[in-house]
């Protein structure tokens, strides 16, 4: 559950199905959903920000989000010239960055092989004949994502 009190605090009531208990929670920012997995109970608020709700480790759980299809127009694949993602990963966890395109052809671009701590994974797009493409983040454990940027081109040149 989810409530703002009279003291503009943002609280969270959450049952722990690990501790089989109510506990409260404070949270920052204002919460805008909710989801559940096999892993447990998650929130996301108003920054991003995804939040796990249970008191259980997030060790070596694994997880993941897709972006929707990116169309011909200025963000097709190829205009988008490189990604950068910002994340810090604590010990044990792990980040892979996948593309797939519109006929669900997966190529894996870059993974944290093993790294931790602040990690900036850089990734020059391969040009390909699809028209539409889609952004996969996976990985394993405990990891904050900063920031995600696309670096697109403009289109229309005919040499570059």
């Amino acid at each position: 559950l989810y409530h703002k009190n009279s003291d503009n605090d943002h609280l969270i009531y959450v049952y722990d199905t690990y501790c089989q208990a109510w506990s409260v929670r404070t949270a920052e920012n204002r919460i805008i959903g909710f989801a559940k997995c096999n892993f447990g109970f998650f929130c996301i608020d108003d920054t991003g920000v995804l939040t796990k709700l249970d008191t259980a480790s997030a060790d070596g759980v694994e997880w993941s989000f897709e972006t929707d299809l990116m169309t011909t127009g200025s963000c097709d694949i190829k205009h988008v010239d490189k990604l950068q993602m910002c994340c810090d990963i604590d010990d044990g966890g792990s980040v892979n960055i996948t593309i797939i395109d519109e006929k669900g052809t997966e190529q894996e671009v870059w993974s944290s092989g093993g790294r931790d701590g602040y990690v900036v994974a850089r990734v020059k797009i391969r040009k390909s004949v699809c028209n539409a493409f889609k952004i996969r983040v996976s990985g394993q454990g405990e990891v904050c994502i900063r920031s995600m940027e696309l670096f697109i081109k403009q289109g229309g040149e005919l040499y570059e």
